[in-house]
């Protein structure tokens, strides 16, 4: 918890050749860093490498570019694509553990 906090109240990066990586970024390059250095995969079913896959994209194409300073903030949300493969995922999850009906 206290490390999101921390994230979360970082203030964005000023742009500039002189601005330093946010916190959030360094933690983002140390996981795929490791994600890449390791054979992780094979510990993971399908629905866990998805979910790796899915938080990645998240990470790299919106919160990131927002956080560095790199675009801003969508005056209004979006259609909601990500959070929609997160439930898919999320339902995935629970029909392979048996939980149909959470998955209804």
């Amino acid at each position: 918890h206290w490390l999101c906090d921390a994230v979360m109240q970082e203030p964005r990066r000023l742009p500039g050749p002189d601005a330093s990586p946010t916190l959030f970024q360094n933690i983002a390059d140390a996981f795929s860093g490791m994600r890449r250095r390791v054979a992780w995969s094979k510990y993971f079913n399908a629905f866990e490498r998805v979910k790796v896959k899915s938080i990645d994209l998240s990470v790299t194409r919106y919160f990131l570019p927002v956080k560095n300073g790199d675009k801003e903030l969508p005056r209004k949300a979006d259609k909601g694509q990500m959070l929609s493969l997160n439930i898919l995922e999320a339902m995935y999850q629970d029909t392979a553990w048996g939980n149909d009906a959470n998955a209804a």
